[in-house]
């Protein structure tokens, strides 16, 4: 069955299960888990539920759908995957019941981290019709690249 997205715990079981499958298939270029793991995040964005209350819920999941606990770099990944999720939603102003504590519980090594560069790809998205992104372009301050 699939978990009750209206709780922290749910949420929690669905990118655990969705986290892992993700990075066994974004190998080959399939990224229909990603998307899972993407609507997972956003639901818990929307929700409110901040990032320590998601992280706990992932500590408490009975699932461990690697048939093992997660390394401790695959469980930062996996925080730095929700994290740009809710950075993203939080610099496009998306609707959230607490705005406030949400952006407060991004980790600040993350907010400082990639703040820039989500601002960068928010901004060419909203100039550009063009699908594709130059990862010179957003890492450079010049735009003829």
């Amino acid at each position: 069955t699939f978990p009750d997205t209206t709780t922290p715990s749910g949420i929690a079981e669905a990118l655990e299960v969705s986290f892992v499958h993700a990075c066994m298939q974004l190998r080959s270029g399939y990224v229909d888990v990603l998307k899972l793991f993407i609507a997972a995040a956003m639901s818990s964005y929307q929700l409110g539920f901040t990032i320590p209350e998601i992280q706990e819920g992932l500590s408490k999941c009975p699932n461990e759908s690697a048939n093992r606990p997660l390394m401790p770099e695959e469980v930062d990944l996996r925080e730095t995957w929700y994290s740009l999720v809710y950075l993203t939603l939080l610099s496009l102003n998306h609707p959230t019941t607490r705005k406030e504590s949400i952006g407060a519980s991004i980790p600040s090594t993350l907010r400082e981290k990639y703040q820039t560069l989500v601002e960068k790809i928010i901004e060419n998205d909203a100039v550009s019709d063009t699908t594709m992104i130059s990862v010179e372009k957003l890492l450079t301050d010049d735009k003829e690249v």
